[in-house]
């Protein structure tokens, strides 16, 4: 992927030199794609792997509703839903399966861990009052998955290779 990115990269300064020919001095061709190239490669060893690595989507709530009440749910979770400052690198996904008779059971999911489930009824006040149950839940699940984290990171939990 990196190669493919510092290709690109050549074509576009390429590009870029010959069109700005006023105020670049442009001799041959070849000497400025190797300066480009020499340009490149000493930038590509100063930036890390990880720079171009690390686009991710943190955040992301994914509907996967399919009635009338689950939609209401989903709708009122995500009104009332405030996403930690601290947290990153999560998911959430609300789904809904079928269930007895006008009632369906209700999931919501953090990384792919159940974290609330409830048995849905068509009524909007018990929708109202589960939705606040599961933003409590799905709060109180990633802030202790957060202070997890960070203790993991402290220096008591490093070690030092030696065994």
């Amino acid at each position: 992927m990196k190669t493919v990115f510092t290709v690109c990269l050549i074509f576009m300064g390429f590009s870029l030199v010959f069109a700005q020919e006023d105020s670049v001095e442009v001799g041959n061709p070849s000497s400025v794609m190797r300066r480009l190239i020499d340009q490149l490669a000493t930038q590509a060893e100063t930036d890390s792997d990880e720079k171009f690595l690390s686009v991710e989507i943190d955040g992301l709530v994914i509907d996967e509703t399919k009635t009338k009440a689950g939609y209401d749910f989903y709708d009122l979770f995500m009104k009332i839903w405030e996403a930690p400052a601290s947290v990153q690198n999560y998911s959430m996904s609300i789904v809904e399966k079928p269930y007895r008779l006008r009632t369906t059971l209700i999931e919501v999911n953090v990384n792919d861990n159940l974290v609330y489930n409830a048995v849905l009824q068509p009524r909007y006040d018990i929708i109202q009052a589960y939705a606040e149950q599961a933003v409590s839940q799905c709060l109180s699940y990633l802030n202790n998955l957060e202070e997890m984290e960070r203790q993991l990171q402290s220096e008591d939990q490093q070690g030092t290779g030696i065994y």
